[in-house]
């Protein structure tokens, strides 16, 4: 097979694998002799298409060529350790992992191949569990998120899978994880509005395409599984024990408490959220103010308040009730919640009669707590203190200035903590995985809790992205802005991509023991690197290229085959300058400090390979060391004056290390 015909069969291959064609995709792989085949990417591809069938054992065999051809291609390592799992050959698979973990410590697929080895060996949900939340954590994708609430369905942790349902909805709001993430909420309790709109969406979708398929809740409850496809929203049977008006009441009350007592934002926001769910909950209470005509009220009932002073009557009659207030002007903290039930039990609330009087006894408790503080200092919440209040005038105006002060504080801390989770990754490595390619080449990015766009000019040509591809990125910044949340700024050109790359794959790097003290780069095309070794009697240069130039291999493979030069610092201007030049041999070198300037001689066949292609290998070299370089070739050497060479520094052959002829 030429190679024409073997770049054919593999384009074939790819397109039946891409259409889900597996069969084909392995008929056409059938015909190509992978033992001559070199290229890592071919042979991958083939053992993704072996796998596909359940052809392990050829699977295996054609990634194992692969891995002799790139021993530190990690994901070649991790597709071994996945056949491996599906082989049931455990102690492989352990291996395999324990080798990605060395390779790529920081890549959060260590804790997708660790959950599969386990569960595959039949780890209990309470082992599982953990390895979810771990890479929860550090990545949060919506596959994951909703085996999480999975797990926590399995194990019986009702509330932590309620939440991981709401949390996967929120974040990304579409998509068929979404689905089932709505489905599995239906187990225990029913969607808030928002949530069985959008439910009805899907199901929509799906019966304008194939009719609908209505499943029993019940059924899929007693069977402990998911059903993954279109569910009817079911009706709901609804606890009156637990809606009635005094329990109801009673879980305000304690989430009132919960707030007040709250010392983080973090749980004011979950205690308002269980507020407005726990009301939307409740379906008669809006039912019964639709369906039920009002009965007539008397007239001082429903007249409009029209002066200052009957409001201000109505709001401190409110601040009496559910506060306590004395008739002596004594204002308690504590409040009376027999009394504040009984007040509640022949009435209807709604959600906003809630938040309402959630606004005004919070401002009442912060005021009370910070008057308290005035008068004992130490005094904690939960602490009895009478203090004199005096009237204050009060407005329904004022009162719905409050509640949007709240919501807009409590949405700005979001954004802020957002904002400062990816604030503190600048300047260092992000992994993403690829939403989107748009036709002018430009990326959207999944970075677990935001998106963000990586611009064509941001990086290099030569490697192409698909949708799905993991992407390692430099975090430029991040960019706090007022309207809208943050931004972040990524880049694949950035010399500093080179840099935290080989801080992560070499250890030496890392531990301080090896410096890398400048880096010149034209991106997808060439690099150039200087390093020192901060340690006697190591090699700086041989500890970054590694074994077999294995550690290299893995940072070439990531940026696209690029070509990395990696050349020894030196002190020596000239010398430095020498080493930049590589591959090119140097006859001699003159190195004006002052001027930054250097003057280089080499022979006549040496001359191209130093200038290099189209002035690459040269530029290059004047970038990393900051000197202007002029070539001469040794059949026209410069002369120099006694005087001149006083001023700069001329090297012999000798001095910068060269072969002596």
């Amino acid at each position: 097979m030429d190679k024409y015909e073997y770049n054919l069969k593999l384009d074939q291959m790819k397109s039946r694998y891409a259409e889900e064609k597996y069969d084909e995709a392995a008929d056409i792989a059938d015909t190509i002799n992978w033992n001559k085949v070199k290229n890592v990417n071919g042979l991958v591809k083939a053992g993704e298409v072996y796998e596909k069938v359940q052809r392990y054992e050829e699977s295996r065999e054609v990634l194992l060529m692969a891995y002799d051809r790139s021993p530190i291609g990690r994901m070649i390592i991790y597709r071994l350790a996945e056949v491996a799992v599906k082989m049931k050959d455990f102690q492989a698979a352990q291996d395999y992992y324990d080798e990605f973990v060395e390779i790529a410590p920081h890549d959060t697929l260590k804790y997708v191949l660790r959950y599969d080895i386990q569960k595959a060996q039949g780890a209990s949900y309470e082992e599982l569990i953990p390895i979810l939340e771990e890479f929860k954590e550090q990545e949060y994708t919506e596959e994951w998120a909703y085996e999480l609430a999975y797990l926590y369905h399995k194990a019986g942790m009702s509330e932590k899978c309620i939440d991981a349902c709401d949390e996967l909805v929120l974040w990304f709001g579409d998509g068929p994880y979404v689905e089932r993430a709505l489905e599995l909420k239906m187990l225990y309790q029913p969607l808030t509005k928002t949530q069985e709109e959008k439910y009805r969406s899907f199901c929509q979708a799906k019966d304008d395409r194939a009719g609908l398929t209505h499943i029993d809740v019940e059924e899929m409850a007693r069977a402990g599984e998911t059903v993954h496809d279109p569910v009817a929203i079911p009706k709901v049977e609804v606890n009156t024990e637990r809606f009635n008006t005094v329990n109801l009441q009673a879980e305000i009350a304690k989430g009132m408490q919960q707030i007040m007592d709250a010392t983080e934002k973090e749980t004011v926001t979950d205690t308002l959220d269980n507020i407005n769910r726990m009301v939307e909950d409740v379906p008669y209470l809006k039912m019964q103010m639709e369906e039920e005509k009002p009965e007539a009220q008397p007239e001082q009932n429903t007249r409009h308040i029209e002066t200052d002073e009957e409001i201000d009557g109505s709001l401190k009659t409110n601040f009496k009730e559910l506060l306590g207030e004395d008739s002596d002007g004594q204002m308690s903290m504590m409040t009376n919640e027999k009394n504040m039930i009984e007040h509640q039990i022949t009435g209807q609330m709604t959600i906003e009669e809630v938040l309402s009087e959630w606004e005004k006894m919070r401002k009442a408790a912060e005021a009370a707590l910070e008057d308290a503080r005035k008068i004992k200092p130490d005094c904690q919440l939960g602490d009895v203190i009478t203090v004199e209040v005096k009237s204050e005038e009060f407005s329904r105006k004022a009162a719905k200035n409050a509640k949007n002060t709240i919501v807009q504080t409590i949405r700005e801390q979001e954004k802020n903590a957002l904002y400062n989770e990816y604030h503190s990754k600048e300047k260092e490595l992000i992994t993403g995985i690829i939403q989107r390619v748009a036709d002018n080449g430009d990326l959207t990015i999944d970075l677990g809790r935001i998106q963000t766009v990586l611009k064509a000019d941001d990086k290099f040509k030569d490697k192409k992205f698909v949708p799905g591809d993991r992407i390692k990125l430099y975090v430029v910044d991040v960019i706090n802005r007022e309207k809208g949340g943050p931004v972040v700024r990524v880049s694949r050109k950035s010399q500093e991509l080179v840099k935290k790359l080989f801080e992560e794959e070499v250890t030496e790097i890392k531990d301080g023991v090896v410096e890398i003290m400048g880096i010149a780069r034209e991106a997808g095309s060439r690099t150039k690197m200087a390093v020192r070794a901060n340690v006697p009697n190591v090699d700086p240069v041989g500890a970054c290229v590694g074994i077999n130039g294995a550690r290299v291999k893995a940072i070439v493979n990531e940026l696209g085959n690029e070509q990395i030069d990696i050349i020894e610092w030196d002190s020596n201007s000239a010398q430095l300058i020498v080493n930049a030049l590589s591959p090119a041999k140097v006859v001699s070198a003159v190195a004006d400090d002052e001027e930054k300037k250097a003057k280089i001689v080499v022979s006549e066949q040496q001359l191209s390979l130093a200038i290099g292609k189209q002035g690459q290998n040269v530029r290059l070299a004047a970038k990393l060391t900051g000197y202007g370089i002029d070539i001469k070739s040794e059949a026209e050497p410069e002369e120099h004056t006694e005087e001149e060479n006083l001023d700069e520094e001329y090297v012999e052959p000798s001095e910068i290390s060269l072969d002596e002829e």
